[in-house]
């Protein structure tokens, strides 16, 4: 069976456990379960419930499809706990598959330009990329540890229905790119960061090159703000599974913003975030007023970003609590 070939939800369900078994076992365990399901819908519409209810109820009855298939292949689902296992490697492999060829690319695309050798450019390559799945991996599990041990923390995800198969083989398009939009502007933010570091574009009066910010903010704000901007995509991430935005993810979102926004307009108005030196080279070489009106511009577009956010993840959940209403 295909997935264009899906009818029913029992057939969803029961491709939506078999694909992810061993070949030798999918026939055996297609088989079983369409038995098991046939039998419980006519033990259900005997009670007087309707076919369509009892397809649903006789699913529903045998669980996320993903655990059912685990129990069949005899493997754990384990992170901190199970209760989000299957959310955390779902969570874990969408961020890894987005992010890592952006950043891949942009580091070959900086040592190409700077006419590295290959064997550097595989070198640089393959150490950004392990950082990269360390900190993701290690950040999105620090997520997921909190969760699973807050009581109430498993709620941020809703329970396994039948409706989930209509959303693993009908794409919902508009809220996936939305959710692709975001982490890929997340992954190319990672990717200009770490080009400029490695490329050092500018060339001071010394005639030493020299990264666009300042080098020493790598020991703590550039890490501090891709976190924060890799949380906010957990964030929206979340919501999309839940398939709603609440008014506490809303004030999440709005707290992620200004913890971004407020570390950033105070190195700018302190003149702390770039290299230091090319604010002077910048005012020698054409005005004075120059860095000064690039600062403000920041700080506006840093103001006007939090602002931005706000109501769109406001109005977010506005929406779909009227929707539940």
């Amino acid at each position: 069976m295909t997935d264009s070939h899906i009818v029913t939800l029992s057939d969803r369900y029961v491709l939506a456990v078999t694909r992810r078994l061993p070949e030798r076992n999918r026939t055996d365990v297609a088989g079983e379960l369409r038995a098991l399901i046939a039998d419980d819908v006519d033990a259900r519409t005997a009670s007087g419930v309707t076919t369509e209810q009892a397809e649903r109820d006789a699913i529903e009855s045998l669980g996320d499809p993903a655990r059912l298939a685990a129990s069949y292949a005899n493997r754990p689902l384990h992170l901190i706990g199970p209760r989000l296992y299957v959310q955390w490697v779902n969570l874990l492999r969408l961020l890894l598959l987005i992010v890592l060829p952006f950043v891949a690319g942009g580091v070959i695309l900086a040592k190409l330009i700077d006419d590295a050798p290959v064997g550097e450019i595989a070198v640089q390559t393959l150490g950004v990329l392990i950082g990269t799945v360390v900190h993701l991996c290690f950040w999105v599990t620090v997520v997921f540890a909190v969760l699973d041990r807050v009581d109430g923390g498993a709620s941020a995800f809703e329970e396994w229905t039948a409706d989930d198969l209509v959303e693993e083989f009908d794409d919902r398009w508009k809220q996936r790119w939305a959710l692709i939009t975001s982490s890929s502007w997340l992954a190319i933010g990672i990717v200009a960061l770490i080009s400029q570091h490695l490329l050092e574009p500018i060339v001071t009066p010394a005639g030493e090159r020299a990264p666009v910010f300042d080098p020493q903010l790598w020991s703590w704000w550039l890490p501090y703000a891709i976190v924060v901007a890799v949380v906010d995509v957990v964030l929206g991430v979340l919501a999309y599974r839940r398939r709603r935005w609440t008014m506490v993810d809303a004030s999440l979102a709005i707290v992620l913003a200004i913890a971004l926004a407020v570390p950033f307009i105070v190195l700018v108005a302190r003149e702390q975030l770039f290299t230091p030196g090319l604010i002077e080279l910048v005012a020698t070489a054409t005005d004075a007023s120059i860095p000064r009106i690039v600062g403000s511009v920041l700080i506006a577009v840093a103001i006007g970003a939090v602002l931005w956010r706000s109501i769109d993840v406001v109005l977010l959940a506005a929406r779909d609590r009227r929707s539940e209403g």
